[in-house]
């Protein structure tokens, strides 16, 4: 399906649900924003009475300060994931006729397994993530000391090393990139297959979204210019989730047709012995009057 038409059925679900999609897709919004904006007072706050340079917050120079931000992860995650994974039933039943139905109402955030399957699959996510980060970190900090110290003179320029830690930084870069892009469907696909562990669906996620990075970009980029305007952001957000929504189910239904008509074809793919082969390895023996 092109974008274009995406974005047309997109608008065609919205039509009289604009208003409420839009309080549910700025709930996980709203609350990550909350959260960050109170992470970022306390760290302004312990940068006036420590003195410490801001650049020390990314290095991780105090304790307290990595205490400060273990403790916002975890609370955050503790009261977005649900709220991402009620997002994302909601939409899931806006989009898709055929998914399993339950009552995506407030009662829904306060059922414990709602909570325990969201919280999990969120802190999973996150920890692949960073695990995807860490090669591009270390490369990048290779190739910062190469150019740092070849500039400084403490050591000479090698042309070839910086050529090779300046592609690995890139390669990894877009590994974690597409670490991330892979791990957007995973919201939608824990509200897909219920039944499902969530470590069975984050290994089923890497398999779905193996060739459906590229379209995914372009669903994110053809919202960009709605999104440009303050106007218009709240309705940009809401049509952008939506519109992502619709095309993970339109391509669950797309792998589940091939899946069947594989199954279909394998069946009929039977050994039918009245139908004999041209070969040699099937003729009649000749009779015995003929011998």
């Amino acid at each position: 399906m092109k974008i274009r038409q995406l974005t047309g059925f997109t608008s065609q679900l919205l039509k009289g649900r604009q208003t409420m999609a839009f309080l549910v897709c700025a709930m996980p919004l709203g609350a990550s924003f909350l959260f960050r904006f109170a992470e970022t007072t306390v760290y302004s706050l312990f940068l006036y009475y420590t003195g410490m340079k801001p650049v020390g917050l990314f290095l991780g120079y105090s304790i307290f300060q990595q205490m400060i931000s273990l403790v916002f992860t975890i609370v955050r995650l503790t009261a977005v994931s649900p709220l991402v994974y009620f997002t994302a039933m909601w939409l899931a039943q806006l989009c898709d006729d055929q998914c399993e139905r339950k009552s995506a109402t407030a009662r829904t955030l306060l059922s414990p397994g709602l909570f325990s399957r969201s919280f999990c699959g969120a802190v999973l996510s996150k920890l692949i993530a960073l695990t995807a980060l860490i090669p591009a970190v270390v490369f990048g900090y290779f190739t910062f000391r190469l150019i740092s110290d070849a500039v400084s003179g403490l050591r000479d320029f090698n042309l070839i090393m910086t050529v090779h830690a300046i592609t690995l930084t890139l390669f990894s870069l877009y590994m974690w990139l597409s670490t991330k892009l892979t791990l957007t469907a995973l919201p939608f696909l824990l509200v897909k297959f219920p039944r499902l562990s969530v470590a069975r669906v984050i290994r089923y996620c890497f398999v779905f979204m193996k060739k459906r990075k590229g379209a995914l970009i372009k669903i994110f980029l053809s919202y960009i210019p709605l999104m440009l305007p303050v106007v218009t952001a709240p309705v940009a957000v809401t049509r952008l989730f939506t519109a992502v929504s619709l095309y993970f189910t339109i391509s669950l239904r797309e792998d589940e047709y091939l899946e069947k008509n594989r199954i279909y074809s394998n069946i009929g793919k039977t050994d039918d012995s009245a139908v004999l082969p041209s070969g040699t390895k099937r003729r009649f023996k000749k009779t015995a009057d003929q011998t």
